[in-house]
């Protein structure tokens, strides 16, 4: 979802992984409506620069918690599932629907 408040848009997105729903909703530098449009039509380096914004909020919800036979817990990430998380941000972001800023068209 993009929120416009005058001089910033706020880029809020969900993301889902074997039916489960992340709400990335921590507050983080803003994604700057330039990369945001760029990624929406596909240019690489925005498109990477939008999933290094969202990696550590990836990373978090990827992480899993394995019982070791002693007992023990023991967190770790699961790379499959980021890996498959990353992969449905990207084929996302070029459906994102866009709200012009002041000025634009």
């Amino acid at each position: 979802m993009i929120i416009e408040n005058k001089s910033y848009i706020v880029w809020r997105m969900v993301l889902f992984s074997d039916g489960h729903g992340f709400i990335l909703s921590k507050e983080k530098e803003l994604i700057d409506y330039p990369t945001i449009k760029a990624a929406v039509a596909g240019e690489v380096w925005a498109i990477e620069k939008v999933v290094a914004h969202y990696a550590d909020y990836i990373e978090e919800a990827c992480t899993v918690e394995a019982k070791g036979p002693d007992g023990s817990v023991r967190k770790y990430v699961d790379e499959d599932m980021k890996q498959t998380v990353t992969r449905h941000l990207i084929e996302e972001i070029p459906k994102f629907p866009l709200i012009g800023q002041e000025g634009e068209a």
